[in-house]
């Protein structure tokens, strides 16, 4: 990842959505992916070979990171870059969003209990703690592979005080976390010239028990604002590749750093 962007949009249209989601169902593997296919003869499964199957790396240029409660937003907004600059956008929502039917399929198999209609509860909690890790992986290496993340920045993904911004989401506070954390690459189309092209770093001043809430502390500091108005601004400069449109955002600040 080269850079973060902290998003913000409230309203998004039809048609940018519709193309979003058409994307998107093209990139879903439409294979029926069966569980027996990674159980060895001694009953264990090859979590390795399972995990590069159900959470397989694409090629995209943008991690969207969202609340699972904006995903039509965040489909839009995939739509709307895909059409105006060809930049292929990830949202793990969309391309794995079935990893809970890989839950299902292995308490199914090996959580169940055998005289009721129950599962084990240790047992269960032992596989959702390796499908939640499989999944938590994948998507750290897709942040590391796509070359920027858009936060996109609603009250159903943070809770902002005057000093302080939490999330209720353990997925948001983790991509957002890794985002922080992980080494940043320079896109190689900037190494040609000898160096970076800018030295300037940007900074910033489901299914489950709605009873169970857990908040986290977001730092979210090391991401660049983008309102609606800045992505509209960035859509009517015109680019011959994604890579273009891509280092114009980089190059300009935001309309409202100006």
């Amino acid at each position: 990842m080269y850079r973060g962007f902290n998003v913000n949009l409230k309203t998004y249209r039809e048609s940018d959505y519709q193309v979003g989601l058409k994307m998107f169902n093209e990139m879903r593997n439409s294979t029926v992916k069966r569980l027996d296919k990674y159980v060895g003869i001694n009953g264990v499964i090859n979590g390795s070979e399972l995990e590069n199957d159900w959470f397989s790396e694409l090629d995209c240029h943008i991690f969207i990171s969202h609340s699972h409660t904006d995903e039509k937003l965040a489909i839009a907004l995939a739509g709307y870059l895909f059409s105006t600059h060809k930049i292929k956008c990830f949202v793990d929502s969309c391309v794995w969003g079935y990893s809970n039917e890989l839950l299902k399929q292995i308490d199914n198999t090996y959580c169940k209990n055998s005289e009721s209609n129950t599962y084990n509860y240790d047992t269960r909690n032992f596989s959702t703690s390796h499908v939640h890790m499989m999944l938590s992986a994948s998507l750290n290496k897709m942040i590391d592979k796509c070359e920027s993340l858009f936060l996109i920045n609603t009250p159903n993904s943070i809770e902002t005080s005057d000093i302080l911004k939490e999330t209720y989401s353990p997925w948001i506070y983790s991509e957002i976390l890794t985002s922080k954390l992980i080494e940043k690459k320079i896109p190689e189309r900037h190494l040609h010239f000898g160096f970076e092209r800018r030295v300037e770093t940007f900074s910033n001043s489901d299914n489950v028990n709605e009873s169970l809430k857990i908040k986290y502390k977001l730092d979210s500091n090391h991401l660049v604002d983008l309102s609606e108005a800045d992505i509209i601004s960035w859509g009517s400069k015109r680019s011959e590749t994604p890579e273009d449109a891509l280092d114009y955002l980089y190059d300009n600040k935001p309309v409202s750093q100006r």
